[in-house]
């Protein structure tokens, strides 16, 4: 992830800016309710403390799925991330980002 931020606020402003990565795991559920429908809950989360601070996010995304081939789909849904970014210098960050998310869907 890479945040460039400035806030500003009555007559001061701070700004910062960060590069910052880590790895990732994560879990799907998925119900199918016919053969080319299905619902699908999704969380992944990833971590890492690093030498000058640090990254940690959380997201969970709950969708729908149209597969009108076997390994085509197509997902719309909901997606919910929360993180907390920190470089121990000029820039600590705790925010979140939501919304409506589409995707195509390739199973292999």
């Amino acid at each position: 992830q890479y945040m460039d931020a400035q806030v500003s606020s009555g007559g001061g402003s701070a700004s910062g800016e960060g590069w910052f990565a880590q790895p990732m795991g994560g879990a799907r559920l998925e119900l199918e309710l016919t053969r080319k429908f299905s619902v699908d809950l999704c969380l992944d989360g990833g971590w890492w403390p690093g030498d000058s601070g640090g990254s940690t996010s959380v997201s969970v995304m709950v969708g729908f799925q149209w597969r009108p081939w076997d390994n085509v789909g197509f997902q719309i849904g909901f997606r919910q991330m929360f993180f907390t970014l920190d470089d121990e210098d000029e820039l600590e960050y705790d925010g979140s980002i939501g919304g409506l998310m589409g995707a195509l869907v390739l199973r292999f």
